[in-house]
């Protein structure tokens, strides 16, 4: 190094410096992006859990309400009191129009039940009536046991699927229950 000229001893120094000093940035950089893209990667989950919470609770809040509202309806009351399912096929018809043409739910699908935990009337399948469904709806033996409206997602042909069930009383007593999906 003595016998290096004033120029080289000063150049070689500085540009060693300068070169170590863009290797540090490119390592800070990369650095830098990777944590900036976890954040990202954090926060849009966050934003999607939510999201998907709010829905869920939406849709949720629907089942729920709607099955409710089918069970306190006079033709699905009369039509078990009476063991008439054509009542029911007629007044659920309409209430099934009614949401395909004024509302985004465009497939509905409304099952009662008898007190005996028996398919009375699938209303978008009404040839298909009378199986015994207690061996595998446990969320329609739970609104029979505790005659409350319960809303759950149950897995069921069509995969999983959010329901919205309530009791059907008729003066004070159990006839059945009905089913919001």
């Amino acid at each position: 190094m003595s016998n290096l000229s004033i120029s080289k001893k000063i150049h070689i120094p500085l540009i060693a410096s300068i070169i170590f000093g863009f290797i540090i940035i490119i390592m800070n950089y990369f650095y830098s992006i990777d944590e900036m893209k976890k954040n990202v990667h954090k926060e849009q989950e966050k934003s999607l859990r939510s999201l998907y919470q709010e829905s869920i609770k939406s849709k949720e809040s629907i089942g729920l309400t709607n099955a409710i509202n089918i069970a306190k309806n006079y033709d699905v009351i009369r039509a078990l009191k009476e063991n008439n399912r054509k009542i029911a096929i007629d007044g659920l018809g309409t209430i099934s129009k009614e949401f395909k043409e004024f509302t985004d739910y465009k497939n509905i699908k409304i099952h009662i039940h008898d007190a005996n935990v028996h398919s009375f009337l699938r209303a978008w399948k009404p040839k298909k009536f009378g199986d015994d469904l207690k061996s595998f709806r446990k969320t329609i033996v739970s609104v029979k046991k505790n005659q409350k409206p319960i809303v759950a997602i149950e897995l069921g042909r069509a995969g999983l699927v959010l329901r919205g069930l309530a009791p059907i009383f008729d003066e004070g007593n159990y006839i059945g229950s009905v089913e919001f999906m």
